[in-house]
């Protein structure tokens, strides 16, 4: 039995998955990434107890684990093991060979593989670009035969990945969809206006597109307040409403590329409006992962790259 303990480093919280032939069998969540005062320290120690855990539930010794791949934002500078990212035409070849081994013996006796993120460099400063962990669940999700291809992983810092028939990151955006929905819906004035929890209604998605699309992002967000306000919208309607505008320019950039499959993994209630913004307003051909090919994307891919 293969058995191996991979780390998913973000920014507010760590994830650390026991994974045996290729199954996910535990999880332990740590409320700690990057971006908590005195990350280093403090996720060094909360990784030791986290991997302790795992082995002790389930019955292991350290042992029985080949490796500890890590991934994501635990390769910064805020995390416990610093790499440079590989530079852009990367496939899953480079990111191995852009791979660390090493034994952190204050967290754990078992090898450590750490694995780099990527780097785009253009011809000014205004197209580079730069992911950590992104590369780990896009390899978890690619599959023989997608050809030249758009990933869409939307999340706290979504991501856009162009990938060609050699499957090599060539190409990637970034956004920040996800933080920007918290900061709107937690502190300006839409706090009242959208429910997180609403559902998609498609003809308002596609309406918020549409009118952000002709008065711009800043009047199409506050529109959601004259909507609910004097239109008297339900919350499905302000919500979908308000999900076209944030997603308008992440789709028009999507829609202007030239490769014609689509592939979106991540969040499911932004990948649902992402696919449906798209089916409506492309001809591309749109692939809507399942939660569980979302759930497992970056253990899978982790266990990819180490065993390549």
């Amino acid at each position: 039995m293969k058995r191996y303990i991979t780390v998913d480093g973000g920014t507010t919280n760590t994830r650390v998955y026991l994974v045996e032939d290729g199954e996910v069998r535990d999880t332990v969540k740590i409320p700690v990434g990057s971006n908590s005062p005195g990350s280093k320290a403090q996720l060094t120690e909360e990784l030791r107890k986290a991997i302790s855990a795992l082995l002790s539930s389930n019955g292991l010794s350290e042992g029985d684990i080949i490796r500890i791949i890590a991934s994501g934002m635990i390769t910064s500078e805020f995390g416990i093991y610093k790499l440079d990212h590989t530079l852009a035409p990367t496939g899953i070849a480079d990111l191995k060979r852009g791979a660390h081994e090493v034994t952190l013996e204050e967290i754990s006796a078992i090898p450590f593989f750490f694995i780099c993120g990527v780097k785009a460099l253009g011809e000014s400063a205004l197209d580079c670009n730069m992911m950590r962990g992104e590369e780990t669940e896009l390899m978890g999700i690619m599959k023989v035969g997608d050809g030249d291809s758009i990933y869409l992983l939307p999340g706290s810092h979504s991501k856009i990945i162009r990938v060609n028939s050699d499957g090599q990151i060539f190409d990637f955006r970034t956004t920040l969809t996800g933080e920007m929905i918290a900061a709107l819906t937690k502190n300006t004035i839409l706090s009242t206006c959208i429910d997180l929890s609403a559902s998609l209604y498609t003809p308002a998605l596609l309406e918020g597109y549409k009118f952000t699309d002709e008065n711009g992002i800043s009047e199409s967000l506050i529109k959601t307040r004259a909507l609910q306000t004097l239109m008297k919208k339900d919350a499905d309607y302000l919500y979908s409403f308000f999900l076209g505008s944030i997603l308008h320019s992440e789709i028009k950039s999507i829609i202007r590329m030239p490769e014609n499959n689509v592939v979106i993994g991540g969040r499911r209630e932004i990948r649902h409006a992402l696919g449906e913004l798209l089916r409506n307003l492309s001809t591309k051909c749109v692939r809507e992962l399942s939660d569980a090919e979302v759930n497992s994307s970056v253990t899978s891919g982790a266990v990819r790259i180490f065993e390549l």
